[in-house]
């Protein structure tokens, strides 16, 4: 109910939706949807940067050696809010609840620091929101592609793992 409560803010609706993913993920992280991507199942991994000091706050992990999601320990954490690799494919995501500023330039400049344009074969930015409309109104307004990285905008139904993931309309 908090959530589709009007007067609820879309900065509080929207960490409530990131950690909602996060929980569903972290259960079963299949992520089909994306080519390249097998299902995580019970992710055997489920990992907060920095592990022992291994990635500074705000830049993107230059090694992930096991497949699953990777999670930020800074809630302010530069354009994305979770990773999922999958062997030569990675998929920086960026959860939101309304419409979002670009940003896949600064992810690029993550990416090309991190060393990912050369390591992934496959590198996705993904706009991840809870409803088809929100997703639409992203897509329209970001560039499907630069370079590498290829920009997906979709609704929490388009992913396996989060299809029973319930989330209210607001209230009118």
């Amino acid at each position: 109910l908090v959530c589709a409560n009007l007067s609820t803010t879309n900065d509080t609706r929207g960490r409530i939706f990131e950690f909602l993913v996060i929980k569903h993920c972290s259960t079963n992280a299949n992520v089909t949807y994306l080519k390249g991507f097998s299902a995580l199942k019970k992710c055997n991994l489920i990992e907060t940067f920095p592990p022992k000091s291994a990635f500074p706050s705000n830049v993107l992990p230059e090694i992930m050696n096991e497949n699953g999601m990777y999670v930020p320990r800074n809630s302010n954490f530069p354009a994305i809010d979770l990773i999922w690799k999958c062997g030569d494919s990675v998929c920086g995501v960026q959860v939101h609840v309304s419409k979002h500023h670009n940003v896949l330039k600064k992810f690029t400049e993550m990416c090309k620091k991190a060393g990912w344009l050369t390591k992934f074969k496959t590198i996705y930015l993904l706009y991840l929101s809870p409803e088809q409309s929100v997703a639409i109104s992203v897509q329209n307004l970001i560039p499907k592609t630069q370079g590498r990285i290829t920009v997906v905008a979709l609704c929490k139904s388009s992913i396996p793992c989060l299809k029973t993931l319930q989330w209210p309309k607001p209230m009118k």
